[in-house]
C-alpha cells in the first residue's frame, strides 16, 4: 500500500513537472526567459525533492531561484528552445 502511495504521488508530480517544463527557458527577453526558467527550476527541485523524500517547499523554491537567474542571465544566442508556449496564437489565430 504505502508503495502504492508513494508512486501515486510521484506521478503526479512528474504530470506537474511536465506541464510547467513545457513552459520553460523560452522566449527572446530577459523576462521571459527568467519566468520560464523559474518554471522550470521550480519543477526540477520539486521532481528532485519527491525522489528523495526531502521537503517540497525549499526544493520549489531553491530551484525556482536558480532556473529564473539561469533563465534571466542567458541570452537567447546562448539557449535557444523558441518562445514560450504563452506566446504561441491559440487555434490558428
Amino acid at each position: 500500500m504505502l508503495a502504492h502511495s508513494i508512486g501515486t504521488t510521484f506521478a503526479k508530480y512528474l504530470v506537474v513537472g511536465g506541464l510547467v517544463a513545457g513552459l520553460a527557458a523560452c522566449g527572446s527577453n530577459p523576462t521571459d526567459r527568467a519566468l520560464t526558467g523559474a518554471a522550470l527550476g521550480a519543477s526540477v527541485g520539486v521532481a528532485g525533492a519527491a525522489l528523495t523524500k526531502n521537503d517540497l517547499g525549499p526544493a520549489a523554491l531553491v530551484g525556482g531561484l536558480l532556473g529564473a537567474a539561469a533563465g534571466g542571465l542567458t541570452t537567447r544566442d546562448q539557449i535557444d528552445i523558441g518562445e514560450p508556449v504563452y506566446r504561441e496564437p491559440i487555434f490558428g489565430q
